[in-house]
């Protein structure tokens, strides 16, 4: 007994599947975690070390070059590339595409880096390294603000903002851009510290040793504790204007508006600004979490955000620059329309070459295989986007050919004087080996885009698994 034969025996059977198969891949259509394109994996890692002051040369063999000897430990690494600056090192770090599994390679790096910290120059800043370049702002929002508010008052507003907008399910990280960093500008009058006798080193140990955070520690009183917490780091100007300095020499002491200028402003030149429509601004590049889906997160983000400009206070104001929902959207509609359009084409040939009924019944299996293969998709985490679709088409003239050889060879029969149930058993008997090979011999023809250690393989990966489903599930 053949498969054709099984299949016709328990015939409810397989109308049940195949009917749950196309309701779930139906349903799949609008359920699939949709994107523009499929997900590329970024394997690089940044190491950006500072040490401000240090000329270019000296960066690139004290600092430079001993971090790079670290990271060639690293055998997962492909290439590295450096830039020795002023006062800062750069180095890339490639991994080689055969690797996915990224997390345990970065912290290798890190383990290799943070290792040989203590063999830098003294004085040297941490290294910052930075392995998430894999994250797309999927929608961006600008906050801008009237006249009378400073860039300061901007700031403390956008950090509540982006509070709220990681409320929303989803979210996986709010980017803000165009934020300029404050400082305290001390400017001392050079002719009064020589005057009295104190140099700026001095001045600037004082402060330093002033502003620190010290643990106060608790005491115990028959059964009460009682927590002790130290005072006298700055949380204002005004404090740093009113810091005491001891004159050299004396036992007088002088505050330090009396010899500097303190003031409270922001970096010059700014580092990074963000302007939306010729205003001044602070944009939110808001990413979403992997397993959401862009055509959903971005109505639920977009509703916070009418909420929050209701929210926030007057002068204030929230405006969307941009929606990668509506190119999501528009990529896959243009691509579901050249799908349809395309099964349209093959209903309306087969039909004319093999006659209303015999081509009803293979054209048929054309939109059977397409639910079923977006059920599959569902089954196995795999994302609707324009390369996906796309497949669809190419299989399209494919998986209907299994149908019109199965069809012609029983048609054939029936003429030639078998019986039915006969004509069903030799069809299946001796067309399903053939069919199989034909369809795995389609098949493999795709294979390398699937096996391809490099990033065009994970852009075109997902070409040779929709074509392995549909013609497995055609056959």
């Amino acid at each position: 007994m053949n498969i054709s034969e099984i299949a016709f025996k328990y015939y409810r059977v397989v109308y049940a599947v195949l009917g749950a198969l196309m309701l779930i891949g139906f349903i799949s259509y609008f359920t699939l975690p949709a994107k523009e394109d499929p997900t590329i994996t970024i394997r690089e890692a940044l190491i950006t070390t500072n040490y401000p002051g240090m000329p270019a040369d000296r960066v690139e063999l004290l600092i430079t070059k001993t971090i790079e000897e670290a990271i060639r430990s690293v055998s997962e690494v492909d290439e590295i590339r450096s830039v020795s600056i002023e006062g800062k090192s750069i180095i890339h770090a490639d991994v080689y595409d055969r690797f996915f599994d990224l997390d345990q390679i970065w912290d290798e790096l890190r383990q290799e880096v943070n290792a040989v910290v203590p063999q830098l120059p003294e004085g040297t800043q941490a290294p910052i390294i930075n392995d998430d370049f894999g994250d797309v702002a999927v929608i961006t929002v600008a906050l801008l603000a009237d006249d009378g508010f400073d860039m300061a008052d901007m700031f403390d507003q956008a950090q509540h903002i982006r509070d709220v907008m990681y409320g929303v399910d989803g979210t996986k990280r709010v980017d803000m851009l165009g934020v300029q960093e404050e400082r305290i500008f001390i400017e001392a009058s050079n002719a009064k510290l020589s005057q009295l006798g104190i140099s700026p080193n001095i001045l600037v140990s004082i402060l330093q040793n002033q502003n620190i955070i010290r643990p106060g520690g608790q005491i115990d009183a028959n059964g009460q504790s009682f927590l002790i917490e130290p005072t006298g780091n700055f949380d204002t100007v005004e404090r740093i204007r009113e810091t005491l300095i001891p004159i050299p020499d004396s036992d007088e002491t002088i505050q330090v508006r009396d010899v500097a200028k303190v003031t409270r402003g922001f970096i010059d030149p700014p580092t990074q600004t963000a302007y939306y429509n010729d205003e001044q601004a602070i944009i939110f590049a808001i990413a979403m979490s992997d397993n959401a889906n862009v055509l959903d997160f971005t109505p639920r983000m977009v509703k916070q955000i009418e909420e929050l400009n209701q929210l926030i206070p007057a002068g204030y104001r929230l405006e969307i620059a941009t929606k990668q929902s509506i190119q999501v959207e528009n990529a896959i509609s243009n691509v579901t329309v050249n799908v349809l359009q395309t099964l349209l084409i093959v209903l309306v040939v087969v039909v004319l070459f093999l006659g209303m009924r015999t081509g009803l019944i293979v054209g048929a299996i054309v939109p059977a295989v397409m639910l079923i293969t977006l059920a599959v998709m569902s089954f196995t985490g795999m994302t609707l986007e324009r390369m996906s679709l796309a497949t669809l088409v190419i299989a399209l003239g494919l998986l209907v050919d299994n149908g019109i050889v199965i069809a012609e060879d029983f048609k054939k029969r029936l003429e030639e004087g078998e019986e039915r149930d006969e004509a069903l058993s030799n069809t299946g008997g001796t067309l399903a080996i053939p069919l199989l090979t034909s369809s795995l011999t389609t098949i493999l023809v795709f294979l390398p885009l699937m096996l391809a250690q490099h990033v065009a393989g994970e852009y075109t990966r997902s070409i040779s698994i929709v074509v392995l489903i549909s013609l497995l599930a055609s056959w």
